[in-house]
């Protein structure tokens, strides 16, 4: 499934297993040399300067392709089809970019990984395709409603791409598309809609957090971790703000007309109140139980929305004056809590962690101590210890002719 050899990313996370240990002092630097040189990184990925340099100079070739293409096909085509035109030139485009991709990542000589050109060409090739299907359906010409065929064609489009590339951002466009699908099908149901979307919501969102736990931990999937981590983040995340207030408050005056009087409120606000301002401290105090950095992460940016979600239905005045004082008191919260983790307490540390991948876990120190041993010395008697004794045979006790 996956367009990368196996083998090449196993070295690529024994590498990064590698340098974690060296940089924790748990590798000597002949010992990360060795392993260096036996598990050699065979695809390019440039730094993140380089990557972005390389990520434009993509762009500009593909759209100088795409005018070159543009000025000399549609004078030939003529206004009379110029739908037709697009949409048959933005599928071209769409199988050009995939087949460049694959060539490039399957080059023996350079294979790119992360380069920024190979990101490139999936983003660029998966906005043809959409391009495309938005111009098939006519989707500015219809209501929001009737555009529900585009998003669930997108879905295995989507996931195919996020399979093929483990590209976290294309991760994060499949979940989107998942939830704008049940979005717009939930919409077709009427004055029923209204009740049901926010709980439709939290439980495809605890569905795709548990199926995405269940899996990560998998050794044959481990080249998609990241992805997992990006699905259950996402998850969590639209867990939250399927029970936002201001989320809920907003959507239902924009897509279900509700009408709310001076001094009135929606339906259930005492409950959505309660979960906006509950939920990212139950995923705060969920993080440091179960020492679960993205539950906890999650749970102080949502913190911050759940602020400001109250600030604007519950102004004191002087917005000012109230953003700068919760700033200063954030900031000597941040460095009383660095000061108190400097030391590990509870399990819990402010120091750098660790690359929790099961499969790098379980393999990485066996590959490395295997790697040291198999680089011995020539002409070393492993039967003859530094101190010159040995000699004796299994039944002697060390009591043979050269005793």
């Amino acid at each position: 499934m996956i367009a990368y050899k196996k083998s090449s990313l196993d070295k690529v996370q024994v590498l990064r297993k590698a340098k974690s240990w060296f940089r924790h002092r748990l590798l000597s630097n002949e010992q990360f040399q060795a392993v260096e040189n036996q598990f050699a990184n065979p695809f390019y990925t440039p730094n993140i300067f380089v990557k972005i340099g390389l990520f434009l100079f993509a762009l500009f070739l593909i759209s100088s392709a795409i005018g070159l293409y543009t000025i000399t096909f549609s004078n030939l085509i003529g206004n009379s089809d110029s739908n037709t035109f697009f949409n048959f030139s933005s599928l071209l485009f769409t199988v050009v970019c995939f087949a460049i991709l694959e060539l490039l990542i399957k080059n023996p000589d350079k294979q790119l990984y992360n380069s920024g050109i190979d990101e490139a060409l999936l983003y660029l090739g998966i906005s043809f395709f959409f391009s495309a299907l938005v111009s098939i359906f006519k989707v500015f010409d219809t209501s929001f409603l009737e555009n529900v065929g585009v998003f669930i064609i997108m879905c295995p489009f989507l996931f195919f791409a996020a399979a093929r590339y483990a590209d976290r951002l294309i991760t994060i466009f499949f979940t989107l598309c998942i939830y704008t699908v049940l979005f717009l099908l939930i919409l077709k149901l009427g004055a029923i809609a209204k009740l049901i979307m926010p709980f439709c919501f939290m439980v495809v969102s605890v569905v795709i957090y548990e199926i995405s736990e269940k899996y990560k931990s998998k050794e044959e999937l481990r080249f998609w971790t990241e992805c997992f981590a990006t699905l259950q983040s996402v998850a969590l995340m639209l867990f939250y703000l399927a029970g936002n207030y201001f989320v809920i408050r907003e959507a239902s005056i924009e897509y279900f007309g509700l009408q709310i009087p001076k001094g009135g409120d929606i339906p259930l606000a005492f409950f959505f109140y309660l979960f906006t301002a509950v939920v990212p401290l139950l995923y705060i105090f969920w993080g440091l139980r179960k020492k679960q950095k993205l539950q906890l992460w999650v749970g102080l940016v949502l913190v911050a929305a759940s602020i400001l979600t109250f600030k604007y239905y519950f102004s004191l005045g002087h917005p000012e004056i109230t953003l700068t004082i919760v700033g200063a008191v954030m900031m000597l919260l941040a460095y009383f809590s660095i000061r108190y983790l400097k030391s590990p307490k509870h399990g819990i540390t402010f120091d750098e962690d660790e690359d929790e991948s099961e499969y790098l876990n379980s393999n990485t120190e066996a590959i490395i101590i295997a790697q040291n041993m198999s680089a011995q010395p020539d002409g070393v008697d492993m039967n003859t210890n530094a101190e010159g004794f040995g000699g004796g045979s299994s039944g002697g006790g060390g009591a043979g002719s050269s005793y």
